[in-house]
């Protein structure tokens, strides 16, 4: 068993320079801007903090710059580890979970970081390579307490049911719906 735990992205969002080299601030996107965005929500969505910095356009494209910047470093730290245990001859037989504990607000709704019950701040990526199982994306939902009686069953070892307030997820990805 190894886990592998990385900070990144996480503010600060710093990384080699050659990873914000990666990206044009010019060609990034700005977040959807509509009109009474929050006309139809209530003010605890947006009392925080991290709301209505009200930052240019420009520092907007260089602060998605810089989340990308660091997503892709971590990219590389994962490459890294996979190309090691494919140097090892363990990567067949291995199984690999990669998750996040949450998503993060890149200025849509004119919000940043994590804070808020928004789509972008509530999903979080969770990847799972099974031995002998084919790559699928699956659209169900799943919870991060799913992920370790998960891994007892991908690793054959007994769960204790009373105990596990999670739910193995694979099943789905055996192609079986829950």
């Amino acid at each position: 068993f190894l886990a592998a735990g990385f900070i990144r992205p996480h503010v600060p969002l710093v990384v080699p320079k050659r990873f914000f080299e990666l990206y044009d601030s010019g060609e990034i996107p700005l977040p959807p801007s509509v009109p009474n965005d929050r006309a139809d929500m209530p003010e605890a969505a947006y009392d925080s903090w991290a709301a209505n910095f009200n930052i240019s356009d420009e520092d907007t494209r260089e602060a998605i710059k810089a989340y990308y910047a660091c997503t892709s470093f971590i990219d590389e730290q994962v490459g890294r580890l996979v190309q090691a245990l494919k140097e090892k001859g363990l990567f067949d037989n291995t199984i690999i979970v990669f998750v996040s504990d949450h998503g993060y607000q890149l200025g849509g709704h004119g919000l940043w970081f994590k804070n808020y019950l928004f789509h972008e701040s509530v999903i979080s990526p969770l990847m799972v390579k099974i031995p002998n199982i084919s790559p699928k994306k699956i659209n169900q939902v799943v919870e991060l307490l799913d992920v370790y009686p998960s891994l007892l069953e991908m690793a054959g070892l007994p769960a204790n049911q009373k105990q596990l307030e999670g739910e193995s997820f694979v099943p789905l990805l055996q192609g079986d719906a829950k």
